[in-house]
């Protein structure tokens, strides 16, 4: 019977030629531009209409025409989660290879987003079954005009001035710094997964304010941490966020909370406002009394803007005085690495005296990892108080720690100080706005030991204004993470 049905040897051949032949043939195709395009073409719209059943309330993608794109001498690369349409050119090469290129930047931007959506999908907590579909068009342009002739910029397109998303797409333009150039793919890349798995991306400070929190990034080519904290402006060139409130608070300009929290959607047309967004969502991202209320808000996005911010300023309510005080110190200390956990006000640990004197008000332990502590002493304008300090505390560590007395350490200096010294504030207990803007509200007053010299009466200081009185040891809210010991201050009512 298998004998019978087994193909005589000239139609055994004949049916291995014409498999060659089909082989042969899409071999060809495949590797011919036109069949290429319609593939291309094929497989984005099968990825569209995936992404489309994750949010059916999403506008439809936009229209491409592959020949179009083409001819207009516009680069297309392919990744997991993201197909990229750009006129810019590989570093090194024309050829084609260059796509596979460490040195292709086109390439990076690829693996980096790639690498990006599962990050977005554990900080926004989305469904892990959704990510395979998850694909978005990123158009990253240097000339304008290209992009016009392929019609990869609709007509209904707003203006921008560097980055806009939309749908299934985002536009760009190319940005003289590498790394800005990332951090705006993942700042637009932000909104869009909000956007597409939350359904909005809430109010304008909240909305912008958290694509720029977590497009701050660190990538080694193979590790992405997005939300990074950024230690240098060697680490973020071009982004000069830090920069900008900066000067504005030194020229009296600085935003309160409230301020922040209704910057209307037209105040983005300048990235002053991007920069103060940013550092209300780093502020209570890291701040223990806002943390938690703080990370629930991806929930509350599809609010009005009335709403959201009531429903949040109500939530943290019971520490707004705390919060306001200790947003002023942020934005007046504001600086690379700061940390705001450390940063923050703290109480002073008060400690029981064996030989309490009659002008004696208080002892303390002053923390030399925290950055100011209050001592909750009053003080009127015209007191004389006297200090009285021992103790050590590393304030440093490189080959070997860095020890330090009450009077510091020359080996570095913080605002013209040496680094460790014990130091005082005298704030008021509440604070204005002319007082979160303005840094005379935060003036030290150097202690040292408090002695001139040793075994001397301590040094008197005259109070400049009426307040609270807080002590440090001087070091920038940037360095505390390497700081230990504490110093034990005394505090003298002098006549």
């Amino acid at each position: 019977m298998l004998l019978a049905i087994w193909p005589r040897p000239a139609l055994t051949g004949r049916i291995l030629f014409a498999r060659t032949l089909i082989v042969v043939f899409f071999s060809v195709c495949a590797h011919c531009p036109a069949f290429a395009l319609q593939r291309d073409a094929r497989d984005e719209a099968l990825r569209q209409r995936a992404m489309q059943r994750i949010n059916p309330a999403m506008p439809v993608p936009m229209k491409i025409d592959p020949q179009r794109v083409s001819a207009a001498g516009i680069s297309v690369l392919r990744g997991k989660h993201i197909t990229l349409y750009t006129d810019v050119r590989a570093e090194e090469s024309q050829n084609q290879q260059a796509s596979e290129s460490q040195n292709d930047p086109r390439q990076r931007w690829v693996e980096l987003f790639d690498a990006a959506v599962a990050s977005w999908f554990e900080k926004f907590d989305i469904d892990r079954s959704l990510v395979k579909d998850y694909a978005l068009t990123a158009i990253v342009m240097q000339d304008q005009q290209r992009f016009k002739q392929a019609r990869l910029i609709p007509d209904d397109l707003p203006k921008f001035p560097a980055g806009y998303s939309r749908g299934h797409e985002f536009w760009m333009y190319i940005q003289p710094d590498d790394y800005y150039t990332r951090h705006l793919m993942l700042h637009e890349g932000t909104h869009a997964i909000m956007n597409w798995f939350k359904g909005a991306t809430g109010p304008p400070w909240y909305s912008e304010g958290m694509a720029e929190w977590i497009a701050l990034h660190s990538w080694d080519k193979e590790n992405l941490e997005l939300a990074a904290k950024i230690q240098s402006v060697a680490d973020s060139k071009g982004w000069g966020r830090i920069g900008r409130i900066r000067k504005m608070v030194a020229a009296g300009e600085a935003l309160s909370l409230d301020d922040v929290f209704n910057i209307p959607p037209s105040g983005f047309r300048d990235v002053k406002y991007y920069a103060w967004s940013w550092a209300a969502c780093e502020f209570f991202s890291e701040h223990p009394l806002t943390a938690r209320a703080f990370a629930r808000l991806p929930d509350s996005v599809d609010l009005s803007q009335i709403e959201f911010n009531r429903s949040f300023i109500n939530a943290i309510a019971p520490h707004r005085e705390a919060l306001d005080r200790d947003w002023a110190l942020f934005i007046n200390e504001l600086d690379y690495g700061y940390n705001v956990r450390a940063a923050r006000l703290t109480e002073a640990t008060p400690v029981e005296t064996t030989k309490p004197t009659p002008h004696h008000l208080a002892t303390f332990q002053v923390s030399a990892s925290q950055s100011w502590q209050t001592t909750g002493i009053e003080l009127r304008k015209g007191d004389s108080i006297g200090f009285s300090a021992t103790g050590e505390i590393t304030v440093g560590e490189t080959t070997k720690p860095w020890v330090s007395q009450a009077g510091g350490i020359t080996i570095d200096y913080y605002s013209g100080q040496p680094l460790g010294k014990l130091m005082a504030c005298v704030v008021p207990e509440k604070l204005s706005q002319q007082d979160v803007s303005s840094v005379r509200a935060f003036t030290s007053i150097p202690i040292g030991t408090g002695a001139t010299t040793a075994g001397a009466e301590p040094k008197a200081h005259v109070i400049p204004c009426d307040g609270v009185l807080w002590l440090r040891t001087n070091e920038s809210p940037t360095g505390l993470g390497d700081n230990s010991g504490h110093l034990e201050v005394s505090i003298f009512k002098l006549k």
